[in-house]
């Protein structure tokens, strides 16, 4: 028999207890033990994307079966353009292109027209460009040629040929048009499947679930960002995932603007969409005092929620 001391009983009960998993690897079970929590926490947030996904399973618009695989391929046509091509442009220069953008926006919604139309409208242009020289008097040809090819491409019941010659008060006669079709058409190889940043917006906020306002905001953001030129040197996903950090900072939803699972959906860190976002931000403040008022116009409307009005200041 051994005796033991009731002070060293007491000293010997402070001991740290160890598993006889942690004496044979000591840490190095801690740390297994840890990524494999961590790995529970991904797969937590993996299942909460499929509960978000399967409230949508009654409305077949959601392809809710298929979300992200559609999701996937959409990210492997994610691509930015070179934003520095006007350089290289004769005749042209940003200030047109920002004009010619502000009117195609009025045209798209005197017409009333889908959303993807507008952005495969402005890539198609942006794209024609990026090899391309166009002369000034053929500028606005250009632009309501590839309102034309998009409008063919996304809308179930497109504009007929006529009004597209009309909207330029007959500037543009349709067999121009036409011509001008072919040789955009020719050029980017008919290559106009294109994911834009509006497609990637609709994904995020569904995850995240954004009321009627703050999604309009967003929409509202989006466009403004279409007006200059410098944005278009980042993916579509990034400039959606910007934009949905951004509401998420000025309505304050939550204390953490980017969570895991979108972070893990998105493929984005905060890091990664901060510097974009406050760019993005600069230009909503200054929405109000430029000189084209299009989008500005269309979004103080009742209908979206009078998102224009808002009042933002840049910190």
């Amino acid at each position: 028999m051994q005796y033991i001391d009731e002070n060293d009983m007491g000293q010997k009960s402070r001991v740290p207890r160890l598993s006889m998993g942690e004496r044979c690897f000591g840490k190095d079970l801690s740390n297994f033990r840890q990524s494999k929590s961590q790995s529970q926490t991904q797969r937590i947030k993996i299942d909460e994307l499929d509960q978000i996904d399967n409230k949508n399973n009654n409305n077949p618009q959601f392809v809710s079966a298929y979300a992200k695989d559609i999701f996937k391929y959409c990210r492997s046509k994610d691509q930015a353009l070179d934003h520095t091509y006007i350089d290289k442009q004769i005749e042209i220069n940003y200030k047109m292109r920002s004009i010619l953008i502000d009117w195609l926006v009025d045209v798209h919604y005197r017409f009333n027209l889908v959303s993807d139309t507008l952005y495969l409208t402005i890539y198609i242009i942006d794209a024609y460009l990026q090899s391309i020289q166009i002369s000034r008097n053929k500028f606005q040809l250009l632009g309501v040629s590839a309102l034309f090819i998009a409008s063919k491409y996304c809308e179930i019941y497109p504009p007929k040929l006529n009004y597209f010659s009309d909207v330029t008060d007959k500037t543009y006669t349709k067999e121009e048009i036409l011509e001008m079709e072919g040789k955009i058409l020719m050029q980017l190889q008919f290559e106009i499947c294109f994911t834009n940043q509006h497609q990637f917006y609709e994904r995020y906020q569904q995850l995240v679930q954004l009321d009627q306002k703050s999604y309009q905001l967003g929409k509202y953001i989006l466009e403004l960002m279409l007006l200059d030129h410098k944005f278009i040197q980042y993916n579509p996903s990034l400039q959606a995932a910007s934009v949905l950090y951004l509401v998420q900072k000025i309505y304050k939803k939550s204390q953490n603007c980017w969570p895991t699972y979108l972070e893990m959906h998105s493929q984005y860190t905060e890091s990664q969409i901060r510097p974009v976002a406050k760019e993005i931000c600069q230009q909503l403040c200054q929405a109000k005092i430029m000189s084209l008022q299009a989008i500005q116009r269309k979004y103080s409307s009742p209908k979206f929620q009078e998102v224009s009005n808002i009042q933002i200041q840049y910190k």
